[in-house]
């Protein structure tokens, strides 16, 4: 082989688009989110981690990705074009700007350049069928429970019902059919930016913002999706997620 096919194939291979992905287990592609430097202030040193899975292209040439639980059950779906510009949720068909800093975003990147593997339909779990979950509107002294410093919540309804509140120390806390929850929240950041998915315990949550964001003084806000799934069932709700700080 002469150096100028080595020098070739080095090119080649250097202009070949690289995963973003950190890890990949059982047809999981799990991409980690940074800490930011107010969560790095707080003694946190670590992000927060989301799974997805690649489940191919539908009829009209849309790549198809599936956000995961702890578990492996797909929690909810999405879709966007190549060119991606808009990602639609296939299950209530909102839609998100793309952005490819997003962590959504760096997985339809390496979905749209043959990076991920697609799954098997019999490979991705369904979640339950019966819905027998209720949150509990929270009080205002539930904000004790996750301490002081920048926070986000998901509120609905009028008057306005506050559904989940993460931020302060780290910590999210509701209250799922009466009993509360507290568990690690995501970094501050990556809760801003969204979507945010946690885990407390075998219940998977996901918040899934869309639509434009508008300020205010301390933060801002956007229509959101608060997706909940456990062994019990799936709840799904429409509202509000805001954060300030």
């Amino acid at each position: 082989m002469n150096s100028s096919t080595v020098d070739l194939d080095s090119v080649a291979e250097a202009s070949a688009p690289q995963p973003r992905y950190d890890d990949s287990e059982n047809g999981v592609y799990f991409y980690a989110s940074e800490v930011s430097e107010e969560d790095q202030k707080k003694g946190k040193a670590l992000g927060s981690v989301s799974g997805f899975r690649y489940l191919g292209q539908d009829a009209s040439g849309r790549y198809k990705l599936g956000l995961v639980s702890d578990n492996g059950t797909v929690i909810s779906r999405y879709a966007c074009s190549s060119p991606c510009k808009i990602i639609k949720d296939l299950d209530n068909g909102e839609r998100i700007p793309f952005n490819s800093a997003s962590i959504i975003g760096a997985a339809f990147e390496d979905a749209i350049n043959g990076l991920l593997k697609e799954q098997p339909k019999a490979a991705v779990a369904a979640e339950p069928k019966i819905p027998t979950l209720a949150l509990t509107s929270l009080k205002s002294s539930d904000w004790d429970k996750i301490g002081m410093g920048c926070a986000c919540s998901f509120t609905m309804g009028k008057p306005i019902q506050e559904k989940l509140i993460a931020g302060g120390d780290g910590m999210a806390f509701f209250r799922l059919n009466g009993k509360e929850r507290l568990c690690t929240a995501p970094d501050t950041q990556a809760m801003f930016d969204g979507p945010v998915s946690m885990s407390c315990g075998s219940t998977a949550v996901q918040v899934t913002p869309f639509g434009k964001a508008e300020p205010d003084i301390d933060g801002h806000s956007s229509k959101a999706r608060l997706h909940i799934a456990d062994s019990a069932g799936t709840l799904s709700l429409t509202g509000t997620w805001g954060c300030s700080c």
